[in-house]
Formats: structure tokens, sequence, C-alpha cells
């Protein structure tokens, strides 16, 4: 029989126990039986979705019955219930979000009667433990689901926290047996509990470490230790094991002893046969590769499972931290290396520097001095280096590092009264002295914006509107200009209101003025480029990003304008559509009388890439939704003729496409107003209109 026909056939007995006790009123006993009903369609339900959906209206019926009425209920459905429950709980192990959801619903039940649900639990779960054969994958995962996911079934496991681990070292020779299972789902899981025992029972796990009673954690030490230690094990164990090692230090409440255990585990990067010592636990280690794995497996994990005493705390007689002199030298090793994992290493760096971020104040208490200079000089040269990184998502953790690290230098300075701050000045140098091609230069840039300033970053960096041009000229460099660009706008906005008095904010107009002092010209110079790719990334990065962040710009740009040039009407064009998908209005109101008048002048312009400009803002919306209107419709009706015998592959193409953007909106309109007329039968008249214009134009 299947988890599932056993938990249906549970569902079924429950019903008839709720039906035969006479305590509880029919109200009571129909909301309980739809209760049951959704838990079992839980069940029967194929898909992920339909199954969250009937487990939420579960959860929704329960919430609904009075707590007076559920405390009538009898033991014996109480019991069929929370079997139910505590059955759809281990059926959904491996899902962390059902089995939560299950068991906010035992909560409930607890809060009704504690002892039915704990020694329901409690049974289950002796039997787990006590069971004679090992654990299979599934064991492994229905404990890590009681760890992670059951109040009652982590109290439990508190006080049995020993069988567990004498359960998970038991797995260790049937792991080590076969060379496949060490890369394998068993293995990972067995690390993974292991990890989950350390985090969420630290009491009894760390008095396991000063027992004479040791042993099975000693073992489970070992176990970890190897894993780390040897390559044939897959990477993400071996990561995982390094966590999990280091939540196991985390566990010894002395902070000295804590402290050296933590510098012990430091001594993966030896070469020759070492001694680690965890609490009164002592194993002998050997590393048996030299891949940089098990140094950066031990990091990882003593960077996200130490707390800051312990990361800064000064190690024996020497004014050492595990942060500064332990960790760092390892990591800034491991990014110098050739190594096949990168973004692995870097991923590490930027912890570490979120942990110096975090510890800031606690190294001042103990070293009552600023970041030492060749740190930050150490730290500039791993950031920058990782900025031109061809591999998916190392620039994107290199920029989040570089913020981090400015905001370090910031708040270092003004602890220490450092108002001069050169070290942003030696960075704008040498940004500045860049080639324009160098995607490095872009990256700090953003970083240091928010703490020097637009005007000082033009001034060490004159040329910088010229490069973010160039840049919008070549495709794989347009993204960061973009962003530059984005960034110094904000940045300005967020300096005029600064700057500004409350009495006297600036208007939308006047921000725009001052915008347009400084980025009209370079905006119109793309807009009318004779570069088809520097216009179209200007249309889509530049404009975009101005009349988001200074919404009065719209006019200032329409206003500089000649449109008798086909270059300027073509900016006209675009200018309009990022006004459109910016603002989700119509632009043809009668509060721009010559709007339509401009349009048709380009839609009959003699360049076709003018008349396709236009024809995408007459077709294009966003929202797809909106419906045609009626000088839309007759544009297009006397555009389409004139359009159809073009030689110009590309431009049948991209004139098919508007068109079929422009069919999306009659059809969507159409189908919105069927579903209204269902609805709202006062705005039929409307809704007919939308409807028989729609249908007709398109025929």
């Amino acid at each position: 029989m299947t988890n599932s026909s056993y938990s249906v056939e549970q569902g079924e007995a429950v019903l008839k126990c709720i039906r035969l006790d006479d305590q509880i009123s029919s109200f009571v006993k129909d909301m309980l039986e739809s209760f049951v009903q959704k838990l079992t369609e839980n069940v029967r339900d194929a898909g992920k979705r339909s199954r969250e959906r009937s487990l939420e209206e579960a959860s929704q019926i329960l919430d609904k019955i009075p707590k007076e009425a559920l405390l009538l209920l009898q033991p014996a459905p109480l019991l069929r219930l929370t079997q139910l429950l505590l059955a759809l709980q281990i059926d959904a192990a491996t899902t962390s979000s059902t089995s939560r959801k299950l068991d906010q619903m035992l909560q409930v039940l607890i809060k009704i009667n504690y002892t039915i649900v704990h020694e329901e639990v409690k049974q289950y779960l002796m039997e787990l433990l006590n069971q004679r054969q090992v654990f299979s994958l599934k064991d492994l995962q229905t404990s890590s689901m009681f760890l992670e996911d059951s109040a009652v079934g982590r109290e439990i496991l508190k006080r049995e926290c020993t069988a567990l681990i004498r359960k998970l070292t038991e797995l260790i020779p049937v792991i080590l047996s076969a060379e496949e299972a060490r890369s394998g789902p068993l293995c990972y899981q067995t690390v993974k509990v292991c990890l989950q025992a350390f985090q969420l029972l630290p009491e009894p796990v760390g008095q396991m470490l000063h027992s004479k009673e040791s042993t099975n954690m000693r073992h489970a030490l070992e176990f970890l230790m190897s894993i780390i230690l040897e390559e044939v094990f897959g990477r993400d164990i071996r990561m995982l094991a390094g966590t999990a090692v280091a939540m196991l230090i985390s566990t010894v409440t002395d902070e000295q002893r804590a402290s050296s255990a933590a510098w012990s585990l430091l001594q993966i990067s030896k070469a020759e046969p070492w001694r680690l010592t965890i609490g009164d636990l002592r194993v002998d280690c050997h590393s048996r590769c030299q891949d940089g794995v098990d140094i950066l497996a031990v990091c990882r994990g003593l960077l996200t499972c130490c707390t800051n005493k312990a990361l800064v705390r000064s190690h024996g007689n020497h004014k050492m931290c595990l942060l500064l002199d332990g960790l760092f030298p390892l990591i800034s090793r491991l990014c110098g290396e050739k190594l096949d994992y990168h973004y692995y290493i870097f991923q590490v760096f930027s912890i570490w520097m979120k942990r110096l971020k975090e510890c800031l104040g606690e190294l001042w208490e103990v070293t009552s001095a600023p970041l030492n200079a060749d740190l930050r000089v150490d730290l500039v040269e791993i950031i920058w280096s990782r900025a031109e990184s061809p591999l998916d998502g190392i620039a994107e953790v290199a920029r989040n590092a570089f913020s981090v690290f400015m905001e370090i230098y910031e708040k270092d300075c003004l602890h220490f009264g450092n108002t001069e701050k050169g070290l942003y000045v030696e960075l704008l140098n040498r940004i500045s002295k860049l080639p324009w091609e160098s995607k490095a230069k872009y990256l700090p840039l953003v970083a240091i914006l928010p703490h020097t300033g637009t005007h000082k970053v033009l001034e060490l960096y004159p040329t910088l509107p010229s490069h973010i041009l160039k840049c919008l000229s070549t495709n794989h460099l347009s993204p960061s200009a973009s962003d530059v660009y984005r960034c110094l706008l904000q940045q300005q906005r967020q300096e005029l209101i600064v700057c500004a008095t409350s009495e006297a904010l600036p208007s939308e107009q006047d921000m725009a003025n001052h915008w347009a002092q400084r980025w009209l010209t370079l905006v119109l110079e793309a807009l009318t480029s004779e570069s088809p790719l520097l216009q179209t990334n200007a249309s889509t990065h530049l404009l975009p990003s101005t009349l988001r962040t200074f919404p009065a710009a719209f006019d200032t740009l329409l206003s500089a304008l000649d449109l008798e040039a086909p270059s300027h009407l073509h900016a006209w064009a675009c200018v309009m559509s990022a006004q459109r998908a910016s603002s989700g209005h119509s632009l043809w109101g009668a509060e721009r009388p010559h709007t339509f008048r401009t349009l048709h002048l380009a839609l009959s312009c003699l360049d076709e890439s003018v008349r396709l400009a236009a024809l995408n803002l007459l077709c294009s919306s966003p929202k797809t939704r909106e419906a045609p209107s009626e000088m839309e419709y007759s544009a297009l009706r006397d555009v389409i003729p004139f359009n159809l015998n073009s030689e110009s592959s590309p431009f049948r193409q991209h004139l098919q496409a508007a068109i079929r953007k422009f069919l999306v909106r009659v059809r969507d309109s159409c189908m919105g107003s069927i579903k209204d007329l269902r609805c709202k039968q006062r705005l039929k008249k409307e809704k007919m209109a939308v409807l028989e214009q729609g249908v007709g134009e398109s025929l």
C-alpha cells in the first residue's frame, strides 16, 4: 500500500470518528469534514500547485473553527486527526513548505491536547531511531524534516540526540564502502542531518563534545573531516561538510575553547598530518588532495557559523584575530590561484567582506586603529581583477563586494575622523586612466558614486559622458554604461533634494532643468546618431532611466527636437514610446493637440526607420488590454497600404511585428470587455462599443 493510499484511508477513518462524536455541533462536524476532505484532496492531486492550494484551503478552514469547539473533540477523532496530519507530514518530508504548513496545523491540535500529539510524534521517532537496520534515504529525509520543520519533533530529538548521532554514524561504513555513494544523495543527506543536528540541537551536541560517551560524535567528526579532505567526494558535499564542522565548533560554549577549535581547523592548509581539537574530541587529519576545496569549505563554514566575537577574538598571546589573520590569507591565496571554481571562491570572499562589515565595531574595540592600508590595497586588487571575468555571475558578485568595501571604508573614515578619504580620489583617478573599452572602469564607479557624489566623479573623470556614448555603441558594454548612467541620475536627483531647503523643494521642472544642463546634449546625440545600434541602446537604456528619474524631462526633450529633420523625428517617436511605457497612459489626449499631427508626419516620412519607430509608437501599449482609440484605428488604416510594397525584408518583418502587437491589443481588449459584460451589466453599452469597434475594424 502506498503512503498516499494509506493517508486516504486514514482520512476516511477520521471522518467516521468525527461523525460519531456527539460532543460537537453539526456545524463543527461539517467544518472538520471539509478540512479532512481538503487534506485528502492534497494526497490525490498530482499537480504541485493544486496540492498547495488544497493545503492552504484546509489551513483556512481549520483557522475558522472556534478553539472552544475544538476543545470538545473526543480523544479518538483527535488522535485520528493527528495521525493523518503526521502521515501527510512524513509523506511530504522533502518539501519544506508543505511540512511546515502541516506542522502549523499540528500546533493547533497541540493547544487542544498536547499529550496526544506529543506521544504520537514520539512513538514514531522512537521506532525510527530504534530500528535495527541502518537509515535509508527516506529515514534521513524524515529526520531532517522533524529537525527543521516540526516543533514537537525537534523537542523530542533534543532528548534523543545521542540516538540520532548513533544512527548517523552507522551509515558511515555503508557510504565509504561504495564509490558511487560518496557523491550520492545518501552521503549528502547524512551530512545535511549532521549539520541540522549541530545547528538546531546545540545544547545536547555541546554536552556530547565533553562526554566520556562521545565515541559516536568522534566517528561523526572523523567522517566529516574525511569528506572535506578527500577529492573523491563531490564539491557540494565537501562544502556542506565544512559548514557542519564549523557548526559543531559553534556549539562549544567556552569562547576561548571555541576560538582554539576554529584556529585548530585552519591547520587544514598544512601538507603534513595535523590534529583537530574540538572540545574534548581529538581527530588526526591528513590532507589527501591539494585542490583547495578543503580550505574553501572550512573558510566558508567558519564565516557562516562563527559569531562576531569569535571572529575578532585575539588568539592566545598573539594579537591575531581569526577574521583578518586566519581566514583572509587563506581566501586571498585561493583567489590568486588558477583553479576551476573561481565563482565559489569569490562567493566566499564576498561572505568574508560582509562579515568584516558586521565585525567593524568589535575590530575597532580590539585594534583601536583603522583598517591596514595594505589590506585595503589587497581588497581592491582582488575585487577589481574579477570585474572583467567572463564567467556568469562573477561581475555582479564583484560589484556587490565593491559596494560593501566602500561602505566599510566610509564607516572606518567616519569612526577615526579621516575627512580626506583619499582612497576615493585614488580609485577615481585609476578609473579615469583605464581605456573606455575596459569593463572594470564601470563596475567600481557605481559603488563609489554614493560616497563621492556626481560632481566629484565628473570632475575627476570628465570624459565619462563621452565614454558612456561609446559603450552604448558596443553591445557587451552597453549594460555597464546604462547602469552607470542610471545611478548618476538617481544620485543627482537625491543631491538636488538634499541640498534644497524644506521650504523650497525643487519642482520636477527645476530638477529636469538641472538634468538637461549635464545630460540633454548627450541623450540627443545618441538618439539622433547615424548608428542604429547607438539609437536603439539609447532608446532602450537611456530614455527609460531618464523619464523614471526626471519625469519632467519629457517636455524638455520634446522642446529640444527639430521635427523637420528625419533623425529628430525618429528621436521624437522614441521619446514618445518611452513616455508611454513609463507612464502607462495614452498620449493622444486633448492636452497635446499637435501629437497626432506629428505622428502622421513620422508615418509618412521617407526614412523607413522613422516610419517603423512611429508604427511601434502607434501599435504598442504597456497594457495589452488597452483598447485602441478611433484615431489609432484610423492612422493604421491609412498607413498600411503605403507600406506593403517595401523591398526591404527587415522592414516588412518589423511591420508585421508592429501590426501583431496592435491585433493583440484588439484581441485582449475585446476579451476583457466580454469578461466585464458578465460581471458589470451597467457598463454594457461602453463594452459593447469596444467589441463592435474591435471586431469591425479587424474584419
